[in-house]
């Protein structure tokens, strides 16, 4: 009897880190997929692919006149913030705590080196060649929503990403992100504010769904 019983744990020992390792498996192979794909989204060739005849001003150009609005909004963490920034090195930055009845409104005068850093990070990623494009068979919850605005004479762009949307880069932005975020011992904590945690996982953003993005 005793015999019998160690054999059905060793049996089931067996099953359990047979379907365990297919498991970690599995999600070992999408991990390194999804990470080979981002580096192939973000190689130099891909990049300049995209940008190969693209109309758009290059914002570390000398004299280039342009004014770029940062933006995180609606997600879990300390509340929404919004950045604006002119080639001239002047910025506004706003803030909203969500547990604050009012804004908080700061003007300030950034180096030309660190406009340089923000504008190369844009011009040399290639942020302003991508487009929104929606998240296919799932959602990231929590996330809030991430923008660059970037306009100058006769030309306009939004790229932004959020629960239902992405782009086909996301390091581009992640790129640009970091070197806003950077400026904390400047600009204060408020512009390092981010989701506190997200989660992604099966979902529909289609027009019909309560999942779609609604507002700005």
């Amino acid at each position: 009897m005793r015999r019998a019983a160690k054999f059905a744990l060793v049996a089931s020992a067996l099953t359990v880190g047979a379907f365990g390792l297919l498991f970690y498996w599995a999600l070992w192979g999408h991990f390194h997929y999804a990470a080979a794909r981002a580096a192939v989204a973000h190689s130099s060739i891909a990049r300049s692919l995209r940008c190969r005849g693209a109309a758009r001003p290059l914002l570390a150009e000398p004299r280039s006149e342009w004014t770029l609005e940062y933006s995180w909004t609606r997600g879990f963490g300390v509340g929404d913030v919004w950045l604006s920034l002119n080639a001239d090195g002047s910025a506004v930055l706003r803030a909203k705590k969500h547990d604050a009845e009012e804004e908080t409104s700061t003007t300030y005068r950034l180096s030309a080196e660190q406009v340089k850093r923000i504008a190369a990070a844009v011009d040399e990623n290639g942020l302003l060649c991508l487009d929104p494009l929606p998240r296919k068979g799932y959602v990231v919850e929590d996330l809030g929503r991430f923008s660059v605005n970037v306009s100058a004479p006769k030309y306009s762009k939004v790229v932004s990403i959020d629960k239902c949307t992405t782009v086909a880069d996301p390091r581009a932005m992640t790129e640009v992100m970091n070197q806003i975020a950077g400026l904390k011992n400047v600009l204060g904590d408020a512009i390092g504010w981010g989701p506190m945690g997200t989660y992604a996982g099966p979902g529909s953003c289609d027009a019909t769904s309560n999942n779609r993005w609604r507002g700005p």
